[in-house]
């Protein structure tokens, strides 16, 4: 059985649907990823499927385009019904000209998961020094999960050593001729790091490309993943999954 870390199930065309195909098969659980003003969609759908669905809620860098402090006391109130504060973070390939702001945006939010001991789903995108800087300077004694970790094997050695409770995700991008590199840090990664996840509905992996991808086609990236490490980690991911969402 395994464990989708991070989908957004808001955006797939029927949700309900969606989620209940996919946990028909062999997924055991689904980390609904949402932004505050979607808490209801969110609080509907974990209602449908108890012990099931669990939620993730956060300011993306995304979130710099709007009035993001607004919104952040939101999220604050709602801290009880959530597993993980994300996905927050860095994106220098999208907002650039905006670093300063979105780097205030994640601290803040750092310092609300270590006020509120949760775990936290780290979006970085052309930002991999600046990300780890930032989780070095403000740690939150909780886990750390890279979401679509996408960085090639040399930096898995460094963010070990430097970020405490670091978890690596892998999506559909892990199956991807072009992702050779990505490959190789699936590779070399201690095993009770690794996580799964689809990223629904966005990277679909290659068997499925061209179609919208959702939480039943983790099947895809695990079996990418087994390959490059010649080993089944079925068991493995599933635990680590429990551990890294502070569900056990």
């Amino acid at each position: 059985m395994f464990f989708d870390t991070h989908a957004h199930l808001d955006l797939l065309p029927q949700p309900e649907e969606a989620v209940r195909q996919s946990l028909s098969g062999n997924l055991a659980g689904i980390l609904h990823i949402y932004e505050p003003d979607n808490h209801l969609t969110a609080l509907g759908l974990k209602n449908k499927f108890p012990g099931r669905i669990f939620l993730g809620c956060g300011l993306s860098p995304f979130a710099i385009e709007r009035d993001w402090k607004k919104e952040l006391y939101l999220l604050e109130t709602l801290i009880p019904e959530i597993s993980v504060i994300g996905e927050i973070g860095i994106d220098l390939h999208w907002f650039p000209e905006k670093k300063k702001a979105q780097e205030e945006l994640f601290i803040l939010q750092l310092e609300m998961a270590k006020r509120f001991k949760k775990s936290v789903a780290v979006h970085v995108r052309k930002a991999l020094d600046e990300a780890v800087r930032i989780l070095t300077e403000h740690p939150t004694g909780t886990n750390i999960i890279f979401h679509c970790f996408s960085a090639g094997p040399d930096t898995v050695p460094p963010l070990l050593e430097n970020i405490p409770g670091i978890f690596f995700s892998f999506a559909g991008n892990l199956t991807y001729p072009s992702s050779a590199q990505l490959r190789k840090s699936a590779a070399i990664l201690p095993k009770e790091r690794i996580l799964l996840e689809t990223d629904s509905p966005y990277l679909t992996p290659q068997p499925r490309r061209g179609k919208k991808n959702r939480p039943d086609f983790i099947g895809y990236t695990a079996d990418a993943l087994f390959r490059s490490r010649g080993e089944d980690l079925e068991e493995d991911i599933y635990r680590n999954s429990h551990r890294a969402l502070g569900l056990t």
